[in-house]
């Protein structure tokens, strides 16, 4: 089963959050990347098998999107 998590660096707060699919109901934040794919991937089975009734074989996909916030562009 196929899984989504979309990894978003805001700059203006200086941390990752990781965002799950649809009704996987999984939202976590960290000041960094490496340790938040870490806790996604402890906390995202749980959240799946609660939410989804599933218990089995799944694969995590992990989009990344960065935001960057500038005061100005000269």
């Amino acid at each position: 089963m196929d899984f989504f998590i979309k990894m978003i660096w805001d700059s203006e707060v200086k941390r990752w959050a990781a965002v799950g699919s649809a009704g996987m109901g999984l939202v976590l934040e960290s000041d960094s990347f490496d340790i938040l794919i870490e806790r996604v991937k402890l906390a995202a089975p749980e959240m799946i098998e609660l939410n989804f009734k599933y218990k089995g074989p799944i694969n995590l996909h992990f989009i990344t999107e960065r935001v960057e916030h500038l005061e100005s562009v000269s």
